[in-house]
């Protein structure tokens, strides 16, 4: 979990993360005085420090990309072990917040698997 901005560069559609220098207590207040950065920025709604967590997540690298489903093995043969890599993944605050609300008393984040996809057309 960290605090960061993230800015628009002149000209590029495309923002750049950039790591918070302001020092935060237990609670996310900010102790003393605000770095510079949150001077510049936090009067701007896109660009102001937000809470972003990172966590380990399974990429399964022979599965299809567009569809996310593995081929289906030929009539006989077995189905073959999935090839992945270990990488993270980025939630906001948000996110993380529905994740943790998802489990019932008793369960823990690693009792079961999350699947997550990108849909162009953002619905669903």
């Amino acid at each position: 979990m960290g605090w960061v901005h993230f800015i628009q560069k002149p000209g590029e559609d495309k923002k750049v993360v950039y790591r918070c220098q302001t020092v935060r207590d237990r609670k996310h207040l900010p102790v003393g005085e605000l770095a510079e950065c949150c001077k510049k920025l936090n009067n701007d709604e896109n660009q102001k420090a937000q809470l972003v967590f990172a966590t380990l997540a399974v990429r399964y690298t022979d599965a299809d990309p567009a569809e996310g489903k593995y081929p289906k093995p030929a009539e006989g043969q077995q189905v073959a072990p999935p090839k992945w890599e270990l990488g993270w993944l980025k939630l906001s605050r948000d996110n993380f917040k529905d994740i943790r609300e998802l489990l019932v008393e008793g369960e823990s984040e690693i009792d079961f698997d999350f699947t997550m996809g990108y849909r162009e057309n953002k619905i669903g």
